[in-house]
């Protein structure tokens, strides 16, 4: 199976982190416009105070609160709730999806007087990977594409080192939306992973969710990437937390392993954590960062990525061009 399936939020573009308080009895969360509702709770998030419905449980519901006193938990929503990772997530979950019409399995039609694109699994591809649900992608003139995921994605097989296969594959559901260029981009997005252990030969199960809003701004000259956005992330593993990223800078150049500089703070219970990226003074292969906690310095935290998978920033530039063709033939 194409190992892109194996990759997922926790890790294709680049690196970290965001804001969030409870009181009692439900779970609740804000970004910027948007509210999700956990079940009977009333939270304090970035956005002000939410009081929800009783009964409804909503994306955040299955998470634990991140304990942010573990470093291990700092990473895991470092590397989803960062406004890095968040444009990350949206841009993966649209780069897997076809947008050539000749496409078997999953297939693909288009409406070109209208921008939109839908691809349907319910097949297995030469390849042998199953591919489930339907993704739309609707092109808007000039102002990038948003994306509906109806559990779409693709389940396969991978080939372990000593012998034998594992599964591995990912599912989307929920929606995303990308800039053409420089601008907003947003994400209410479910993700199922099968991660394979290729040692091991096991696969693990991961959910995560992300609700998010953020912006791709023009980077100074020489740059590729500056992110800035808060919104909300949980996973199975480390759990969910609130984040803010103010001015993320990503120059691949000059600094392939964490972003050059900015900062993400990051909530959850009655700790904030804040990590502070110095990739322009410490540039590490272990990519590293330093970090407090409750306002408390805790040195070094390594795995705070912003590698981009595939050859740098023009890996997302290939990306976008197939997904935004959508946009051009409609303004043709």
């Amino acid at each position: 199976m194409n190992t892109m399936m194996r990759v997922g939020l926790l890790g294709l573009l680049v690196a970290c982190s965001g804001d969030d308080k409870d009181t009692t009895a439900t779970d609740t969360t804000t970004t910027t416009d948007t509210t999700t509702t956990d079940t009977d709770t009333t939270e304090t998030g970035d956005t002000g105070t939410m009081t929800t419905d009783t009964g409804t449980p909503g994306p955040f519901f299955e998470f634990d609160h991140a304990d942010l006193t573990d470093p291990d938990a700092v990473r895991g929503v470092a590397l989803g709730v960062s406004a890095a990772k968040a444009f990350e997530a949206v841009f993966f979950s649209a780069f897997i999806v076809p947008t050539d019409t000749k496409s078997v399995c999953p297939t693909v039609k288009e409406d070109k007087a209208n921008g939109v694109v839908v691809a349907t699994g319910g097949c297995k591809d030469k390849d042998g990977t199953d591919w489930t649900g339907t993704a739309t992608i609707t092109a808007a003139k000039g102002k990038g594409a948003e994306i509906t995921f109806s559990d779409f994605g693709a389940l396969g097989a991978e080939d372990c080192k000593g012998g034998g296969t594992t599964a591995s594959g990912i599912t989307f559901d929920g929606t995303t939306s990308l800039p053409q260029d420089q601008g907003a981009f947003t994400a209410e997005l479910r993700t199922d992973e099968t991660i394979a252990d290729l040692v091991t030969c096991t696969s693990t199960s991961v959910a995560s969710y992300l609700s998010y809003e953020g912006t791709s701004d023009k980077p100074p000259k020489g740059a590729d990437f500056l992110f800035s956005g808060s919104g909300r992330y949980g996973d199975s593993l480390s759990g969910k937390a609130n984040g803010a990223t103010t001015a993320e800078l990503i120059d691949d150049g000059a600094c392939g392993t964490e972003a050059m500089s900015g900062n993400t703070t990051i909530t959850s219970d009655a700790n904030t954590a804040v990590i502070t990226y110095d990739g322009s003074i410490d540039c590490d292969k272990e990519s590293t960062v330093t970090w407090t906690l409750d306002g408390k310095a805790q040195g070094e935290l390594d795995g705070i990525n912003c590698s981009t998978a595939g050859g740098g920033a023009g890996a997302l530039g290939a990306g976008l061009v197939a997904l935004l063709a959508v946009a051009r033939r409609r303004r043709d």
